[in-house]
């Protein structure tokens, strides 16, 4: 015995008893006893005669621990101071003094006295099983489940037996007996009515979290007590029924989570245990319950900050839960949505670490499932996708879709809902770090940013606009501009804020984000940047030297572009004060660019002017090399400018001046020019009608002035044009003299204005001429060299120079003034319509023509060019006169000794130089190269044309051409063809020619057109190569198509029979498939016929017009139309015979034509 103990309160005692025991052949046995030994107080109504002297029950029950000790007998469970054979079912022995059988085999089971002992266990048994369970404070907790296992849980045989069971059960169940979990050290038991049981995953979850030393609360402080975890399990499933202590509910579990703030204290692998428990259980367990509201799900927040969200609050928020599967760029794009985005994107993400381990945890299917189901989470994705596509999660390998976004949609969504500043900037500098990382396409970047508002200077956030701006700071577009001076066009800069890295923490690169802004925002700078239709306030005021060079760059950039400036943009710079010159700073189009020429004249001859010139050395003497640009901006270059801009300034300011030395300046300076060889025509060209010469009349032009000594000519000018004046310009109503007539064109050049004379002079005849007094728009004035025109246009009205002497010759300008012609072009028309007139009328004489060709030589012999109307007249016009008549210069041929031989066989159009008035003399032949040139054949070698077109053979061949002349051609031409020149034996009836030089053996000289060698001798075979130039066939084989093409002539058959046996030797056929040949056929009299001419020979002429009789009674619509579309050949009459014909060979006439044209027609409708 040991471990006694007594409790005197309940008159009870306990110890622990040890037996041991030798088993054959097995050993020493051992097994120990827990005995609790109790008295209860006898009742009188169990009360008997045979014990009435005791008044203590004393109930003894025995706990065995380990295998009870049987020596092979069995386990009794009752004892009356030694064993009986009764069983109970307990797991425990019952030891009290028992009424017995005779036998003692059992207790008596009808004894009152055994009744009361048996209402004493009970009350026994719960008393030793606290005193078992609660006996040792140090005891571990897991040591306390095995002691349930001395509950008497089996039904036991014997009634009584089972009432005490029972009545255990219901004592048990009204006991603080179970033993709680704490989640500590600390042992707190409860009434089994109290305790719940927790499902196993939890009690995994939680025991996880202990064991890594997570400070987990006590779990059965939420209302309800939970079974210890080391009683709560499947081993205790029969003392957990007999005890009826059922699972906990599902709220609790919702308000262990939150109450013991389970989410934020596990870790990533237990807190995903957590989710997987609540995902599988879901629809059994939590849907519908507070679950919904405790706050599951880990999202990161503003700042970083992870924070937590319920089922519900992700159902019914704005915002969507959203996974990265992108590990490398998932911390990226989470620190910047959460820190700025979250609100625009409506999107809150996972923690990075939070995806990473649901990627590794083995039932991430469930999570995701749930997730998707039930929070509507969403995958943020790096591809593009077709839209409302499931793609599959790439952290799960099998089995769930998700909603999918893609990282362009996601900068969709934020881009459209930007307005705040702050945003737009830390937005697009997102954008730059995805670029500058890879992990956006630049398809993509470029759509993002086209549609990414901007925030300019002033901080304005500007979401539409036409061009945007590099940052200021270190523009070229600042340097000049300033300050942004287009908003208004929709020109917006972006902020130098965008080169901050203040925004994102995160140091910027500004050469790379300008190259990013550049490439993706469009961001333009100088000198790309296309400027608006408007103006700058910079291009008013003075620039500098590197303002103006970056000015002018922009502009030749613009140009090298084929951009041409806005009116209003150009006109800015062209008039704005910007540019450096000697006289301080210019508008473009005042100042003056010099060169080493002359731009050392005006630094001391020039006193009454200063000259706005370019100052090279304030721009290092580079600004010549935009002499390009600054000429399209007015910048003038010309010294003839300069002077014209001196004479203007002279006339500007001369009149101020109180002393004449501004104009002794003036003459100064026009004589030191004069000395240096420089032109001074626009410098008088500018002042002579300005009126600035001071004279006793007031100020006049120098037109209107006389110098005194020198003042006869112009004061005669002056009162003859004052006099005009004062009779209000009264007409010339008269012819003048010459001396007027010089008078009248010096008042037209020295006076300002004489409108009114021009006009008046215009009208009048009152110049003479070689045809009389002509008015001036009638008269031609002619250069000298061109005199030789005048051989052949006496009557064109030209000025007559000698009556005005060669001084009318320097009034040239004032002559086209008042309409005089001094054009040759214009001349030229006149004495083509001249010679026109001349030619219609036959008055075209032998001494006009010589003189057209000698004025033709003379002007090529100078190198002159002759007008084109006359030229053309002389080219084409029938002014030549020859044998056959009047002729053009193509058509005509020069005569000489090499064309004798062709005269008997051709008429040709040979030149009548014949001394008449038709023709041209002998001095025709020393003309020979101008009449070549104009067109006139004067080669004999050039002649064939002319000797083929001409040719004059008479019909029959009865005066056959002369052998050498026939040779002569030959060796003379190789263009020769299409004519019958050579005597043929055939009637001359095909233009191509068939030599027998070869020998036809199946054909006979008279079976084709074969050149007579009798004829021409043997000396024409010697000219195969020219004659075949000239289209003769000289070749055996060669001959069949023009044989066959003359085979419809020949009516003879053995003439017939030779030239289709020669066409079948060189297998001859058609080249037109499609067109059937003429050929023959034997008529019945022995004789070949045309297929086309052959009929029956029973047809008359009565019979055919029977049938067409026939067919006229009865001609109707369709009969019309039967005979219109299968009628092709009608019978004819023809010669006394009724052949076929094609309906297009056929007319029908009225009976007097017919009887008129039967006498010449062979074909007629009868």
């Amino acid at each position: 015995e040991a471990d006694a103990l007594t409790r005197k309160d309940i008159g009870a005692e306990s110890y622990t008893l040890h037996l041991s025991a030798e088993e054959d052949k097995t050993g020493e046995l051992h097994c120990s006893y827990y005995i609790w030994k109790q008295n209860f107080p006898v009742k009188p109504e169990y009360w008997v005669q045979k014990r009435d002297r005791i008044d203590q029950w004393v109930v003894m029950l025995a706990f065995p621990h380990g295998q009870r000790l049987s020596r092979g007998m069995g386990a009794p469970g009752v004892y009356s101071f030694l064993p009986t054979e009764m069983s109970t079912n307990f797991p425990f022995i019952i030891q009290a003094d028992f009424m017995l059988s005779s036998s003692r085999e059992s207790i008596l089971l009808d004894s009152p006295w055994n009744r009361g002992i048996l209402e004493c266990i009970p009350s026994a048994f719960v008393n030793a099983f606290q005193a078992l369970v609660k006996s040792t404070e140090s005891a571990p907790m897991f040591a306390l489940p095995p002691v349930f296992k001395f509950l008497p849980l089996n039904q036991s045989s014997v009634p009584l037996m089972d009432a005490v069971r029972l009545s255990i059960r219901n004592k048990m169940i009204d006991t603080d007996i179970v033993p709680c979990g704490t989640c500590s050290s600390v042992k707190v038991f409860c009434k089994p009515t109290e305790a719940r049981r927790l499902n196993a995953a939890f009690w995994s979850i939680i025991n996880k979290a202990v064991k890594l030393g997570v400070n987990v609360p006590n779990i059965s402080s939420y209302g309800t007590h939970i079974l210890n975890s080391y009683f709560d399990s499947k081993e205790y499933d029969g003392v957990l029924g007999f005890l009826a202590i059922e699972y906990a509910k599902s709220d609790w579990y919702g308000n262990c989570i939150q109450g013991s703030n389970l989410v934020e204290l596990l870790p990533d692998d237990i807190y995903f245990d957590l989710l997987a428990f609540v995902a599988q259980n879901w629809i059994a367990m939590f849907a519908g319950t507070n679950m919904e509201r405790i706050q599951l799900i880990k999202c990161v927040g503003a700042g970083g900050e992870v924070v937590y969200r319920s089922v519900s609050d992700a159902m019914m928020a704005d915002e969507r839960l959203c996974m990265l599967p992108n590990e490398e760029c998932a911390q990226l794009i989470i620190s910047w949505n959460s820190d700025h985005f979250s609100t625009a994107s409506r999107i809150i993400f996972m923690p990075s670490s939070v995806q990473k381990a649901l990627g590794l945890f083995s039932k991430k299917i469930a999570i995701m499932e749930w997730l998707e189901n039930y929070v509507g989470m969403m995958i943020l994705f790096f591809f593009e996708r077709k839209r409302h596509e499931i793609v599959p999660f790439s952290l799960i390998k099998e089995g769930v879709g998700m909603m999918i976004l893609t990282l362009h949609e996601y900068a969709l969504t934020v881009v459209k809902a930007l307005q705040e500043k702050g945003l737009v900037l830390a937005f697009t500098h997102f954008i730059y770090h995805l670029h500058t990382e890879k992990y956006m396409p630049d398809w993509s970047v470029s759509h993002i940013c086209s549609l990414l508002p901007v925030v300019d200077n002033l901080g304005c956030v500007i979401a539409t606009r036409s061009v945007v701006l590099v940052p200021s700071k270190g523009s070229k577009w600042a340097a000049l501009l300033g300050e942004n001076p287009w908003r208004a066009q929709s020109y917006v800069e972006l902020g130098d804020d965008y080169m901050s890295g203040n925004i994102s923490g995160e140091h910027i690169c500004e050469e790379q984000f300008l190259s990013f802004a550049r490439t993706y925002m469009q961001a333009t700078d100088l000198p790309f940047l296309l400027p608006p239709d408007a103006g700058f306030s910079a291009a008013s005021s003075s620039l500098t030297r590197e303002n103006a060079f970056l000015l002018l760059e922009w502009i030749e950039n613009l140009s090298s572009r084929g951009r041409g400036l806005p009116k209003k943009f150009s006109s800015c710079i062209m008039l704005g004060n910007w540019l450096k010159t000697s006289v301080g700073y210019r508008p473009p189009s005042e100042s003056f660019l010099s060169n080493a020429e002359w731009a050392s004249l005006f630094n001391a001859k020039l006193s009454f002017v200063d000259v706005p010139m370019i100052d090279h050395e304030y721009y290092m003497n580079k600004i010549a090399d935009f002499k390009e640009t600054l000429g399209s901006l007015g910048v003038k270059f010309e010294f003839a400018e300069v002077m014209a801009y001196v004479g203007k300034c002279f006339i500007s300011t001369v009149k101020d001046s109180t002393t004449g030395n501004t104009v002794l300046s003036l003459l100064r300076f026009i004589r030191f020019l004069q000395t240096e060889h420089m032109p001074t025509y626009h410098l008088i060209q500018s002042i002579r009608d300005g009126a600035w010469l001071k004279t006793c009349f007031g100020f006049k032009s120098p037109s209107e002035s006389v110098l005194f000594g020198h003042c006869h000519l112009k004061s005669v000018i002056y009162v003859f044009w004052t006099s005009i004046s004062m009779e209000t310009k009264s007409v010339i109503t008269s012819p003048v003299s010459s001396g007027a007539a010089i008078l009248l064109l010096k008042c037209i050049r020295n006076t300002v204005s004489c409108k009114t004379l021009v006009k008046a002079l215009k009208k009048r005849q009152w110049l003479k001429t070689i045809a009389g007094f002509r008015a001036p728009r009638e008269t031609f004035l002619l250069d000298p060299e061109w005199k030789c025109l005048i051989k052949f246009a006496d009557a064109v009205p030209l000025l007559d120079w000698p009556f005005y002497g060669d001084e009318i010759l320097s009034y040239r300008d004032e002559l086209m003034k008042i309409g005089v012609i001094v054009s040759l072009q214009q001349a030229s028309n006149s004495i083509t319509c001249y010679l026109k007139q001349l030619l219609s009328t036959s008055s075209l004489t032998k001494e006009i023509r010589i003189a057209l060709l000698s004025c033709y030589k003379d002007l090529n012999d100078v190198d002159k060019t002759f007008p084109d109307d006359i030229l053309k007249f002389m080219r084409t016009e029938k002014w030549l006169h020859t044998m056959l008549g009047f002729r053009s210069p193509k058509n005509c041929i020069l005569f000489d000794s090499s064309w004798e031989p062709v005269i008997p066989v051709a008429s040709l159009p040979f030149i009548d130089d014949s001394d008449t008035s038709n023709g041209t003399g002998k001095e025709i032949y020393s003309y020979k190269k101008e009449l070549k040139a104009l067109g006139v054949t004067v080669e004999f070698n050039q002649g064939a044309d002319f000797v083929m077109s001409c040719l004059s053979i008479p019909e029959g061949n009865q005066m056959p051409v002369p052998t050498d002349v026939s040779v002569v051609v030959l060796r003379n031409t190789s263009e020769i063809s299409d004519q019958n020149i050579l005597g043929l034996t055939d009637d001359d009836r095909t233009p191509l020619l068939v030599c027998k030089g070869a020998r036809i053996q199946e054909a006979l000289q008279e079976d084709g057109p074969f050149i007579d060698e009798e004829f021409y001798g043997p000396e024409i075979l010697c000219y195969k190569t020219e004659l075949r130039q000239i289209g003769v066939i000289v070749d055996v084989g060669y001959g069949c198509s023009l044989l066959a093409q003359d085979l419809k002539h020949f009516s003879r058959c053995d003439t017939i029979t030779r030239i289709y046996r020669y066409m079948e030797i060189f297998k001859w056929e058609p080249r037109d498939k499609g067109i059937v040949p003429e050929f023959w056929i034997t008529a019945f009299y022995g004789a070949y016929g045309s297929y086309r001419e052959c009929i029956s020979f029973e047809l008359t002429p009565v019979s055919c017009s029977c049938f067409w009789e026939f067919i006229g009674y009865r001609w109707n619509a369709t009969t019309e139309k039967l005979l219109s579309g299968s009628v092709t050949r009608v019978l004819v009459l023809s010669g006394g015979k009724i052949i076929l014909r094609e309906v297009d060979d056929c007319f029908l006439f009225n009976t007097i034509i017919l009887s008129y044209l039967r006498k010449t027609l062979l074909v007629l409708v009868e």
